[in-house]
This record gives C-alpha cells, sequence and structure tokens, in this order.
C-alpha cells in the first residue's frame, strides 16, 4: 500500500468539526495498510471528544510541529479573563497578518518538513484537508518543490461561499486566488456534496472534482447503540445533536411551533436538544418544557449523544439555504444508528440521499406542514428500509479513497 503524507492544520485532539472528517478517514486507512505520515500542529485538549484512539495505530505517524501562530490560545475555551485577554489577542493578531486563516504563516515550518518526509519515506500521494485555506495553498506550493507527487486537495467548504461568514471584496479577491492556486496544482478535488461540486466548478474551474462524502464511524454506531433499547411504543420523540448557530436556531423553532400548533392532541410529541447554543428555546417555550415535550441539554460525549439518538425515533436535521451545499454530518450518524432523519429546510442534497437510501423524511419548515406530519407519525404508520447504508460508513469511504491513492 502506498504511503500517504496528510497535511492536516487541524487533527485530534483538536476535538472541533475541522478534525473528524480525516482523523476517521486515517483510522481506516491505516487499518487498510496505508502508513498514515500526518504533519499537523501541537494541540491541547479541546472538547468533549478528542478523537486521540481513532489516530492510535501503528501505521499512524503523527508529526506535530509549530505554526507561527498562536492556535490553542485562539481555539481555548477555558474560562475566565486571562483565557479571554489571549483569545482576543489571538485574533488580534490574526487580522493583521491575514484574516479567517489561522495557517498562514504555517509554510516556513511545513514545506521543509513536508520535503523532508517525501524524499525519506519515498512518498508519493499527499492530501491537504482545509480551511484553514493555507493548508491547501501550502500543499500547492509543495507540489513545486516536489512535481512528482500526487496532490489530493480535500475541500470541506466552498471558501468563497462559507456558511456564517461575510468577507469583505478585497478578502474574497485574494480567497479566489488562493483556490485558483490550490485546485490548478491538484490531481484530484473531492468536496462532500454534489451541490459543492458545482459551486466549486463555478468558482474554480477544474476536471479534477469528485464527491467524496462525509461518513458515519461503524464503530461508535455499535457503542451507541449498546446503551439502550429503542422505544416502540408512546409519544414520538425527536433528537437533535450539535450546534443551532448560523440560522439553525430560526429553523428548529418552526418544528416546537408545530408542536404548539398541536398542543395535547397527538400524545405530546417530545423533542431532546444536546446542543451548546440552544438555552433561548427555554424561555420561548416555556408551556413545551412545563408539558415534558422540550428538553435542553448541554453537548454530551459523541458516544453518548450517539446513544440518545438511538433511543429516539427521529434525529433532525435542520438546512438553511445557506448551507445547503453542506450535508451536515449528525446527520450520518443518526444513519448509522438506524434513526430516521427527520430533515427540515429548503431543498438540497440530503433530501436526495435521504431518499435514495430510504432512511428519513424532509420536509419545508413551515409550522402548519410540520403540524400535519407530526399528527402523521404519532401513528406510527411509517418504515424506512435503510438500503445500501453501509456505503454511508467511513470504512466504505475509506476503501473507495485507498483505491484512489492506489491508482491516482
Amino acid at each position: 500500500m502506498r504511503p500517504v503524507l496528510l497535511i492536516a492544520f487541524k487533527f485530534p485532539p483538536y476535538a472541533g468539526v475541522g478534525a473528524f472528517r480525516w482523523s476517521k478517514f486515517a483510522k481506516y486507512l491505516a487499518r487498510l495498510g496505508h502508513t498514515m505520515h500526518v504533519v499537523t500542529v501541537e494541540w491541547q485538549n479541546i472538547g468533549l471528544d478528542t478523537l486521540r484512539e481513532d489516530v492510535e495505530h501503528q501505521n499512524i505517524r503523527i508529526h506535530r510541529i509549530a505554526s507561527g501562530f498562536p492556535h490553542n490560545e485562539m481555539h481555548s475555551r477555558e474560562p475566565g479573563p486571562e483565557a479571554q485577554f489571549k483569545r482576543e489577542q489571538a485574533h488580534a493578531l490574526l487580522k493583521t497578518v491575514s484574516f479567517d486563516n489561522e495557517a498562514v504563516l504555517w509554510g516556513r515550518h511545513l514545506l521543509p518538513y513536508c520535503k523532508k518526509l517525501i524524499n525519506a519515506h519515498n512518498i508519493e500521494v499527499v492530501v491537504a484537508t482545509g480551511p484553514p485555506f493555507h493548508c491547501n495553498v501550502w500543499a500547492a506550493r509543495l507540489k513545486t518543490l516536489c512535481p512528482r507527487i500526487r496532490l489530493i486537495q480535500d475541500f470541506r467548504d466552498t471558501w468563497l461561499r462559507m456558511p456564517g461568514r461575510s468577507y469583505k471584496k478585497r478578502e474574497l479577491g485574494q480567497l479566489a486566488l488562493w483556490l485558483r492556486e490550490a485546485v490548478d496544482a491538484a490531481d484530484l478535488v473531492p468536496v462532500v456534496s454534489p451541490t459543492m461540486m458545482d459551486m466549486m466548478r463555478e468558482d474554480a474551474p477544474s476536471s479534477n472534482y469528485a464527491v467524496i462524502r462525509n461518513a458515519f464511524d461503524p464503530e461508535i454506531a455499535r457503542q451507541a447503540m449498546r446503551q439502550g433499547e429503542k422505544r416502540t411504543r408512546g409519544p414520538v420523540t425527536f433528537c437533535y445533536l450539535g450546534s443551532l448557530g448560523s440560522g439553525r436556531l430560526a429553523v428548529i423553532a418552526k418544528l416546537l411551533d408545530a408542536m404548539r400548533l398541536l398542543g395535547a392532541r397527538v400524545n405530546g410529541p417530545a423533542l431532546r436538544i444536546f446542543s451548546g447554543n440552544a438555552e433561548m428555546l427555554l424561555h420561548l417555550y416555556p408551556d413545551l418544557v412545563k408539558s415534558g415535550q422540550l428538553e435542553v441539554h448541554a453537548p454530551v460525549a459523541p458516544v453518548e449523544a450517539l446513544g440518545h439518538a438511538y433511543r429516539a425515533d427521529f434525529g433532525v436535521t435542520v438546512r438553511t439555504d445557506e448551507f445547503k451545499q453542506s450535508l451536515q454530518t449528525k446527520m450520518y450518524d443518526y444513519i448509522g444508528v438506524n434513526t430516521p432523519c427527520l430533515s427540515i429546510g429548503t431543498e438540497s442534497d440530503e433530501i436526495r440521499l435521504l431518499r435514495e437510501y430510504d432512511c428519513g423524511i424532509s420536509t419545508p419548515p413551515d409550522p402548519v406542514y410540520l403540524a400535519v406530519l407530526l399528527r402523521k407519525l404519532a401513528s406510527r404508520d411509517y418504515s424506512f428500509s435503510f438500503a445500501n447504508v453501509r456505503e454511508l460508513g467511513v470504512d466504505y469511504v475509506a476503501g473507495q479513497l485507498s483505491d484512489i491513492i492506489e491508482h491516482i
């Protein structure tokens, strides 16, 4: 199996979403026999699940080098005025050296280190995953230093249309130049959805795009399903995991409005939310809290969270126009524990995936429409085949990646 050099600024024990995709791919590629040389930075333990166990394998060799930037201070979640002061200092520094791009100074450490690794281990395939944007920019420049490598530029988001971000005209112009440089250097450009591929082709035309979805980890799913049994009677229950920022709170409120419209007529459908930014709902829907139909909890570790999703009748995802190109990772997690999705929002690739694998329902964010749907679901007269959902597992997708790595 070909060795792989993975350039990933965010990697365990960084526990944010930026580390999930390639920590999981690295885990299963290592098991398939690929030696994964991961070049990243030194991270403090941040978050509930640092994913350390995923990347503890004899075929995963992690190289931690300097970043040239106080990245730990910027991402720290430590309380107190001192930690807050350090975060503010890091953000102020970021504005002076770049914008929204903490890897901009990484190249002076990254490029010579990667060149030595490539020569020492005869590495032919390099993967870079981003943002931050300069992971991919530095990878493009690495290819000019080592022209024989085959470069896979993995994109989790559309740079010029980053959800929740607004850039100045000058900044967008710079992003467009970086994007063009990164894509032009690539032999393959994986993206997470067909809609994202269409957007990227508009922003940076290339024939090298390919859809490589996010996926669920079957091992984590099996652990979660051992936490308890599914209910088959009583009120229909819904579970929401993850952030409610960037417009999602307004969409989840439509579901709660529908529950309020139904009142007690449908045996009280219940929603349990595990999120770090949902407290406002407790004040907006005190009647649903009092009736036991709404519970809001702080985030919990992934296995525990998926255990709650497994015992629910539906896992809820919400979509806004801003996120239509990004299939939410929690959707895959729900599917992995055989919990159908209730997907609320605008038309997207998410709807097509749920139909293709027969593993959920999609609905517009309209309280009246949702109330009718909830009344139907209360009868429990529904079933889903979950046809071929193993194709949405990380182990399956890693097998496809392995073929690409061997033959690119």
